[in-house]
């Protein structure tokens, strides 16, 4: 379907009935929560790797850091309200920095582990590895949305289907090739930090793991003030495509009419044809969820509460997939997904909607709280569709059988 807006285009397809509710959801959780959540994390991650050559990134003060990651988004918004050309330039060259940084812990890593880098002594993490895990079905659906959340935008060019040339032949070259290439690099990673660093120091690490690598390989002045930079780039780039991919979704789903105001999200700039006050909405989103939460465990919190009604929608649009063979067999299809595939990615999305409700150690909040707020969050959307979506429906309905029983009459 070469139409931006992700999700929202396959869902509100494959499921029409009650009056678009599930699309309308998805576009809620999307605008209001997932993205600027994301957004607002990534944000404060560049901030902290900017700040690492100065204080060492977690040292620094909390609220600098998200003084830094307020101008991060107030930038990078500015850029895409200005020119979506070189907002997509300047995400195409930070990429760039990605790639080295992941390419460099990996060649670190078989240094070390081969012991061509003799300097470096080389952890013994492989031994007993996983001695002391929690074999737990709650832990392991909360690991599964943190670790998702590292490949969150792996569906990005899906939002921008819209902007894009040929997109029956470059989304799938784009999504196989990209998410690919992040799978192979991060697994190296992985296995890079297990070579080179001890166990307690990655668990210390938390979000500044890479930082630490490459001050504990390179040294003070390479590992601890060089690199660190690049890292940031990186978060950088990370959202910039939050914000691209989010302004979509506004716009599409005011274009749906799923928005207040939808005549004035959905509109774009006469002069710099972007979505400007979409963008402007979003920044808004991620400046309170930036700035509203405490510091600590209030940003692990954000991305679980933000991924879980994230992966609901994400298998119902697989589902949806497989359901619209048969609702709509006749829909040109350039390419396929192979069914056992998709069936795999759905057991996963529910196995991340039911366990997550399964007690276990977590120190920092109660354990049920992150996917209980996203149900919560879910559930205050339905009134809202009710009003925006199938009162407003009903309407035009009757009054498309008024006029029509009048032109008859007439």
């Amino acid at each position: 379907m070469p139409k931006s807006g992700g999700e929202e285009v396959y869902l509100r397809t494959a499921y029409p009935r009650p009056k678009n509710l599930l699309s309308f959801l998805f576009c809620w959780s999307m605008i209001m929560v997932a993205r600027p959540g994301s957004a607002a994390a990534d944000s404060v991650v560049f901030a902290q790797y900017m700040l690492y050559p100065f204080v060492g990134g977690e040292d620094s003060d909390p609220w600098v850091q998200r003084g830094m990651g307020l101008a991060c988004i107030t930038l990078i918004t500015g850029i895409n309200i200005f020119s979506t050309k070189l907002a997509v330039k300047i995400h195409d060259l930070v990429t760039i920095f990605k790639v080295i940084v992941l390419v460099m812990i990996a060649v670190t890593g078989f240094l070390v582990g081969t012991r061509i880098w003799s300097s470096v002594e080389r952890p013994d993490n492989f031994t007993n590895a996983f001695q002391g895990a929690e074999y737990n079905t709650g832990v392991i659906a909360t690991t599964l949305f943190n670790i998702f959340y590292s490949f969150d935008g792996w569906n990005n060019a899906n939002y921008a289907v819209g902007d894009m040339k040929d997109p029956s032949k470059n989304l799938p070259k784009a999504a196989g090739l990209g998410v690919s290439l992040v799978c192979v690099l991060y697994l190296i990673c992985n296995v890079s930090y297990l070579m080179v660093l001890p166990k307690d120091v990655m668990m210390e690490s938390d979000a500044l793991l890479a930082g630490t690598f490459f001050s504990y390989t390179y040294g003070d002045t390479m590992g601890g003030k060089v690199f660190p930079v690049f890292i940031a780039l990186s978060a950088f780039g990370a959202v910039c495509a939050m914000v691209y991919s989010a302004a979509r979704v506004i716009f599409a789903a005011a274009e749906s009419g799923y928005f207040p105001f939808s005549s004035v999200f959905a509109k774009l700039h006469p002069t710099y044809k972007t979505p400007v006050n979409a963008l402007l909405f979003h920044w808004v989103c991620v400046v309170i969820l930036m700035i509203g939460p405490p510091p600590g465990a209030a940003f692990e919190f954000l991305v679980q509460f933000a991924q879980y009604p994230t992966w609901i929608f994400y298998g119902l649009a697989v589902l949806g997939l497989i359901r619209m063979r048969t609702t709509h067999p006749h829909f040109p299809r350039s390419f396929r997904v192979w069914i056992p595939l998709s069936v795999v990615f759905i057991c996963v999305s529910i196995f991340l909607a039911i366990f997550p409700f399964v007690p276990s150690k977590n120190e920092m909040y109660p354990y049920f709280l992150p996917p209980l707020s996203g149900v919560v969050f879910l559930l205050i959307g339905i009134p809202l569709w009710y009003v925006m979506v199938k009162m407003k429906g009903d309407v035009m309905e009757s009054q498309s059988v008024l006029k029509e029983f009048i032109d008859v009459d007439e």
